[in-house]
């Protein structure tokens, strides 16, 4: 069933540092986002053969996310909020966005670079919203309904690593990279100071090697398991963890009978 994204405005009081007039979004990014948000939903249900359910209005929302440090606010693109399926965007990437147009080689690398960013910001942010409805369609909702606070610290860092590893599948989608090489990252002992210094980029590589196979093979059924069984990484070895992970998951969903 195809999405059909409607779109209310909400505007967040963005932070100092990030200041963008209300006026300046209410212009540039509503139309600039629901046409993403509508051109890109079907080209990855097309793409993965997995749909959308029908949704009530999605909500967007300019601000950066309360839980990221101020000297991540560079970094942050976007997050998809669950139950309300809602989108929040950082304003400061989508106001400039629409000042990046110009006839000049540098200025029209910059829009291409942008143009680029934003394509995958959308597709990631998607496939959160995608993973979602599959959970609810299936019943696995422990990702979305707090149960995950109950889980060892372990199985909740995997959880960050699956849920990155299943957005960055769904942003990967169209691109000419699709070779999961993350595990060549994967820590050995993350109590190391590299896997704190890396972990957004060892939860996005890492579990895109992670899910990839999985989902390739078995879509949405692949999608369903890793709702379902936590990533453990008791003592620590991410690596061993998530390859351990991956072969069991495609032993089992081989020899389901469906």
């Amino acid at each position: 069933m195809r999405l059909m994204i409607m779109l209310n405005l909400m505007i967040i009081a963005p932070q100092m540092a990030w200041a963008v007039s209300a006026d300046e979004l209410v212009q540039v990014a509503p139309a600039r986002l629901e046409q993403l948000l509508v051109q890109r939903q079907p080209v990855l249900e097309r793409l993965s053969s997995i749909d959308c359910d029908p949704v009530t209005p999605a909500v967007i929302a300019f601000g950066i996310a309360p839980d990221v440090h101020p000297a991540q606010t560079y970094g942050f693109g976007a997050r998809y909020i669950p139950p309300s399926r809602s989108f929040l965007f950082n304003p400061k990437f989508y106001a400039a966005l629409n000042r990046w147009h110009g006839d000049e080689p540098e200025q029209l690398a910059s829009f291409l670079i942008a143009e680029e960013k934003l394509r995958m910001t959308i597709d990631h942010e998607l496939g959160h919203a995608l993973v979602h409805d599959i959970a609810r369609r299936s019943g696995q909702l422990d990702w979305y309904n707090g149960s995950f606070m109950t889980w060892a610290s372990d199985a909740q860092i995997g959880l960050k690593i699956l849920s990155e590893g299943l957005g960055t599948y769904f942003e990967r989608l169209t691109s000419d990279d699709r070779n999961p090489h993350g595990r060549s990252i994967m820590p050995s002992n993350w109590q190391d100071p590299n896997w704190s210094s890396r972990f957004d980029e060892i939860c996005y590589e890492s579990g895109y090697s992670v899910v990839a196979d999985i989902v390739d093979q078995y879509g949405e059924r692949g999608i369903v398991y890793i709702l379902a069984h936590p990533l453990l990484i008791p003592d620590g070895d991410l690596y061993g963890a998530a390859t351990e992970y991956t072969r069991i998951a495609l032993e089992v969903l081989g020899t389901e009978v469906r």
